[in-house]
């Protein structure tokens, strides 16, 4: 299978966890990671990918304001269609509880996800200043594993 990961990062948390995933995913499937930038002085964003040709996608982004980075619902909002495709999401978030961030976060790219044609999938929070961050890595990278039979 094709895999696309679409990632906004500005500290690395959320690109350190994208890589991890796809060197796991990488062994059984092609996996092409996009990594978006953003110019807050100007608001653009920019790496937005074209998406056909990949029969998954991954959206990956920290929680920023209690909400999906911008740059991130700018990509759903450019790509527009995701014509009927598997639409993951993993998100990383500074705050312990996914109450402070990670459900909301959540619902609104399943929400846009819905909106664009995609098909919500597998959504994980990874809680960056937990104790347990790396089980809580792990435990995302087998769920993707097993869902995409690797």
């Amino acid at each position: 299978m094709n895999v696309g990961i679409i990632v906004y990062s500005e500290t690395g948390h959320t690109l350190e966890v994208v890589n991890m995933l796809a060197t796991r995913l990488r062994n059984k499937h092609t996996v092409t990671i996009y990594r978006l930038a953003y110019d807050k002085a100007r608001n653009a964003t920019s790496g937005v990918p074209y998406i056909n040709g990949h029969e998954r996608l991954i959206l990956a982004t920290p929680v920023q304001g209690f909400a999906p980075s911008i740059p991130m619902m700018e990509a759903i909002k450019r790509i527009e269609n995701f014509d009927g495709r598997p639409v993951d999401v993993v998100i990383t978030q500074y705050f312990r509880y996914k109450w402070l961030g990670g459900t909301q976060t959540i619902g609104m790219l399943q929400k846009a996800i819905n909106a664009a044609k995609g098909i919500v999938g597998i959504a994980v929070n990874i809680h960056w200043h937990r104790r347990d961050r790396t089980d809580q890595i792990n435990q995302a990278i087998e769920t993707f594993a097993h869902q995409y039979q690797v």
